[in-house]
């Protein structure tokens, strides 16, 4: 490698946050990733009570530096 990131994009076919926060995390750990980048952003407070969040899951969960952008 000549010194520059290597970047990588795949679609995952997801039905619920809580998926969506796990395949992110196994996606970034499949591909040896150093550094989760995500975009982040919130849903009313009961929805959010009720579905959980893709966010909310990989930062309790993932194990990789996580930048945000909101």
């Amino acid at each position: 490698m000549d010194g520059r990131a290597e970047s990588w994009s795949r679609a995952v076919a997801v039905g619920d946050h809580l998926a969506a926060g796990q395949a992110l995390i196994r996606e970034a750990q499949d591909n040896n990733a150093s550094l989760l980048v995500m975009g982040a952003y919130s849903h009313s407070r009961m929805r959010e009570r009720i579905d959980g969040g893709a966010t909310r899951h990989v930062l309790a969960r993932s194990t990789l530096p996580i930048f945000l952008q909101h």
